[in-house]
């Protein structure tokens, strides 16, 4: 930043990360390529937005075309990085001031030199754990408590039917006691999360701050309301006809549907009617308390 003279009508900024350590998190997923988030009230024209997660470089540019320029301190843009070594380490975020890839800030045509400093950042091992709670007191043991998940994670406050998550990991529970249990890689910070099954309702857990405090440090995500054999995050008459298309039958059959094995022991019987009738007409995601 200069501080207490005019500022450039141009700022371009130029970055080195280790690509096999951190990756840039698209901010514009709709967009080919990946985006920083730009912050444009003071510089707002943007000329350039990219980072490469191959080579681990940042390209950013942005300027003013007309007066006043502005002074101060401020910023032009934000970074989101989500860290994917598999162990605690420290990197470097560098400006590059190679002379292909040079940092620069200009006024009148003119470098304005400055006092450019580069970051040390130290991931750790930031964790999701969960838990769901499953119906079905004849659900077999172990496989009927192996549930794939997807589990997101949002910016807070996104709309999570149309956002794009920025952290996705696909999982499959284990049992737990009377639970069933993920592990997840996660980011630090507070996020909205959902989870979601192929054959459930999703459900959310909004404000959550990562890494958790505590003992316990599992998120309880409470009852995965099975039933949703359409998957459109609805239990209504749609999966009962699904349902009732392959009732009393059993793996190897050829009407065997497993989108309406609800309790996952290979076969779709009453068990599976009294977890969709339970939940019909129920909707997500459901709101985690």
């Amino acid at each position: 930043n200069l501080i207490g003279q005019r500022v450039a009508p141009l700022i371009a900024v130029f970055i080195d990360f280790d690509p096999s350590v951190l990756q840039v998190v698209d901010a514009d997923p709709d967009t080919p390529g990946v985006q920083l988030v730009p912050i444009l009230g003071s510089l707002s024209t943007l000329i350039s937005n990219e980072a490469d997660n191959e080579k681990g470089h940042i390209s950013y540019a942005s300027g003013s075309l007309v007066l006043p320029y502005p002074a101060g301190s401020f910023s032009i843009a934000k970074i989101r990085f989500q860290g994917v070594a598999t162990s605690s380490v420290t990197t470097q975020v560098s400006l590059s001031f190679d002379k292909t890839r040079e940092t620069t800030v200009s006024v009148d045509g003119v470098v304005v030199s400055g006092d450019p400093k580069n970051a040390a950042v130290t991931l750790t091992d930031i964790r999701l754990k969960g838990r769901v709670l499953l119906k079905g007191g004849r659900r077999p043991a172990p496989e009927g408590w192996r549930i794939p998940l997807e589990v997101k994670i949002f910016e807070l406050g996104a709309n999570i039917r149309d956002s794009s998550e920025i952290s996705l990991c696909n999982v499959t529970t284990e049992k737990d006691g009377d639970y069933a249990v993920f592990d997840c890689p996660a980011l630090a910070g507070t996020f909205d999360v959902t989870i979601d099954s192929d054959r459930a309702l999703s459900s959310t857990s909004r404000n959550l701050t990562l890494p958790l405090e505590g003992e316990s440090n599992v998120v309880d995500f409470g009852i995965l309301y099975e039933g949703d054999s359409t998957g459109d995050n609805i239990v209504d008459i749609r999966d009962f006809t699904v349902f009732r298309s392959a009732f009393g039958t059993c793996d190897g059959n050829a009407m065997f549907d497993p989108v309406t094995d609800f309790d996952r022991d290979q076969c779709v019987g009453i068990l599976d009617f009294t977890l969709l009738s339970s939940n019909f007409l129920r909707t997500g995601p459901v709101l985690v308390p």
